[in-house]
């Protein structure tokens, strides 16, 4: 039965409305428009009742037959359901509440956007941190890499053009010299990396 429930409240409570808001819209019919914004009003108070119910009221003989037919009820033209609830449960209840739920909304907006600017920058500082310590792992993998691609250059280009160059403490100076530049050239970018990301970092706190 909850297949079935939930496939006609797809069509009947969802689709259908969605269809007929938009040609309300569409048509600039101020009646029509009205009829269907209080509909999805209480459509969407019961949707939030609903989440509640369905965990503690499915018990219920014929639950989901009663839920459908409310629905069924709530759409209809000829019962005006959604009107009915509207104008006698939801709009007194709203209108009573109205100046308590501006300021919850408010400080909830205020709160939330100081809430979003940190969480944003801690965001960006954490990612600023692994994206640094990716390039220094990598920076010591390539330096890795390149001196013993280096050195068995070296090692190949002395035994095959000059045998006879085979001091040990020649290539270890060249190697390191190979390796001291990749280093240098590496942490020039790191360091333009991180003042970039600093830059960055600080326009977003500004904002």
């Amino acid at each position: 039965m909850s297949l079935i429930y939930q496939s006609v409240r797809l069509c009947c409570a969802v689709l259908y409305p969605i269809y007929v808001s938009f040609k309300a819209v569409r048509n600039k019919n101020v009646r029509q428009y009205v009829k269907w914004m209080m509909y999805w009003m209480v459509f969407a108070a019961f949707t939030f009742l609903e989440s509640f119910t369905d965990l503690t009221l499915f018990w219920i003989p014929f639950y989901y037959e009663l839920k459908l037919l409310f629905i069924l009820w709530l759409v209809f033209a000829p019962t005006r359901g959604s009107s009915v609830i509207f104008r006698k449960l939801l709009y007194p209840q709203l209108l009573k509440r109205e100046k308590a739920i501006d300021d919850y909304v408010q400080r909830i907006k205020d709160h939330g956007y100081a809430a979003l600017i940190a969480l944003g920058a801690r965001g960006f500082t954490f990612a600023t941190n692994m994206i640094l310590s990716t390039a220094v792992k990598g920076q010591a993998k390539l330096a890795d890499r390149l001196q013993r691609s280096y050195s068995l250059n070296d090692i190949s280009y002395g035994s095959n053009i000059h045998r006879d160059v085979t001091d040990d403490d020649t290539l270890h100076s060249r190697r390191n010299m190979m390796t001291s530049r990749v280093h240098d050239d590496l942490d020039t970018e790191i360091t333009d990396l991180m003042r970039r990301f600093d830059q960055q970092r600080n326009k977003t706190l500004r904002h």
